[in-house]
């Protein structure tokens, strides 16, 4: 078994150089797309493979996700979109649902191990702990915001 590729190529580089993600003009200002066929990708790819670069970009629309329906000044900050409901969806649902098995391949800790104190002494640790951060942050964020009952009770 491989370990985690350490793909650290900077995300707007990834989203032109693949096309899977569909650029948009509004206001001189970029607009960032992301379809699900982006997702299907970024998924895949973060799970099956374990690539950072991936994960990253999974943790990007998902923070986007997060903030969906959050004040029109703050949402017309973010240069990153999501297509529709059903990438949101699809999107929600992966994260909420292999985002422990995900962090724990690229930290290369197996179930039932003392998570804390392998984790922090991965030498992955420093390049996961932001992702970590963030994934809780952007999930404490959706939490003490939701009003969907059934995306409620999932979380």
């Amino acid at each position: 078994d491989a370990g985690p590729e350490d793909s650290d190529s900077d995300s707007s580089e990834e989203y032109e150089d693949r096309g899977e993600a569909k650029r948009l003009g509004k206001d001189r200002k970029k607009i960032i797309l992301i379809d699900d066929g982006a997702i299907t990708t970024w998924c895949t790819a973060a799970l099956t493979k374990g690539s950072l670069g991936a994960v990253k970009n999974v943790l990007k629309a998902y923070r986007v996700g997060c903030h969906y329906g959050d004040d029109d000044d703050e949402t017309n900050q973010i240069s990153v979109r999501l297509s529709d409901s059903n990438v949101f969806n699809q999107l929600m649902l992966f994260v909420l649902k292999n985002v422990d098995t995900i962090f724990r391949r690229l930290l290369q800790i197996e179930s039932g191990q003392k998570e804390t104190e392998k984790a922090m002494q991965s030498k992955k640790w420093t390049k996961v702990e932001p992702l970590v951060k963030s994934y809780l942050g952007n999930t404490l964020h959706l939490v003490s915001n939701v009003t969907e009952p059934g995306l409620a009770a999932y979380v």
